[in-house]
C-alpha cells in the first residue's frame, strides 16, 4: 500500500551510507522529483476502474495496473533525516500521491521505503490556520457556502433578473451582472445581498468574435 498500514513485503537494513550521506543522496533524488510531470498512483487507491475502486479490485484478488497521471510538483524540500526516516515538505498539484513519492524515493535509493506519516497543511486557499479540533467543533466554526466560494473562486454579482435566470440554469449575458470578476475559471455568482446564486464561468467558443460574452451556470443554488 506504500504506507505503514499495509502488509510488509520487504525488509532490509539501511545501507551504511544512510548514516553519513542520506541528505546528499536524497537531495539528488528529490531534484529529479521536482521536475516530475507524470506519476503512477498506488494500486491501493480510490481511482475507479470500470466503476470500482482500484483498492477493492486488488483486495478481491484481481490484477490491477494503473496508468501514469499528469502531476506537478511546485515545491519539495528535505526538512531532515533521522535513524530511518526522512521528513519532507511539499506543495503539489491535485492528484499527486505522496505514498507513491515515498515508494519512488526508495526505488531510486535502492532500499524499500514507505510513507510513515502525512499531514496536510493546506488545500487550495484553506490552510491549517483555518482548522478546528474536532472536539471543539461547533456551528460557529462553519464557513457559509457564499464565503467559502468567494474565497476559493472569486465572485461576481448578478442583478435580480440575473439571479432568477441563473437559478433556472439559463445562459447569462453581461447585462445580467452588476459586477463581473476577471477570474479566468469558475466564479461564485452572488446576489445583491451576498447570497450564493450559482457557480458559473464565461463561455468559450459560443459567440462570434466581438460579440457579447455569455456566462454559463455550472451549478445553481436555490433561494
Amino acid at each position: 500500500t506504500f504506507d505503514a498500514e499495509g502488509e510488509v513485503v520487504e525488509h532490509t537494513p539501511l545501507p551504511e551510507w544512510w548514516h553519513g550521506e542520506s541528505a546528499t543522496r536524497l537531495e539528488a533524488v528529490l531534484e529529479a522529483e521536482r521536475s516530475r510531470t507524470a506519476q503512477t498512483p498506488p494500486i491501493y487507491s480510490a481511482i475507479k476502474l470500470g466503476g470500482r475502486a482500484a483498492h477493492r479490485r486488488v483486495r478481491a484478488g484481481e490484477h490491477v495496473e494503473l496508468e501514469p497521471r499528469q502531476v506537478a510538483v511546485r515545491s519539495l524540500t528535505l526538512m531532515g533525516c533521522d535513524a530511518d526516516t526522512a521528513s519532507l515538505s511539499l506543495e503539489v498539484q491535485k492528484g499527486y500521491y505522496v505514498r507513491s513519492l515515498a515508494n519512488d524515493i526508495g526505488v531510486a535509493l535502492g532500499v524499500p521505503a514507505h510513507l510513515c506519516g502525512l499531514r496536510r497543511t493546506a488545500s487550495g486557499c484553506f490552510d491549517v490556520a483555518d482548522a478546528v479540533a474536532l472536539d471543539t467543533l461547533s456551528g460557529d466554526h462553519i464557513i457559509a457556502a457564499a464565503d467559502a466560494a468567494k474565497r476559493a473562486l472569486g465572485s461576481s454579482v448578478v442583478t435580480d433578473d440575473g439571479a432568477r435566470l441563473a437559478r433556472q440554469g439559463a445562459t447569462l449575458s453581461s447585462g445580467s451582472f452588476s459586477e463581473v470578476s476577471d477570474h479566468a475559471g469558475p466564479t461564485a455568482w452572488l446576489d445583491a445581498s451576498g447570497g450564493l446564486v450559482a457557480i458559473g464561468h464565461r463561455a468559450a467558443g459560443l459567440a462570434d468574435p466581438g460579440s457579447e460574452p455569455r456566462y454559463l451556470v455550472l451549478r445553481g443554488f436555490g433561494g
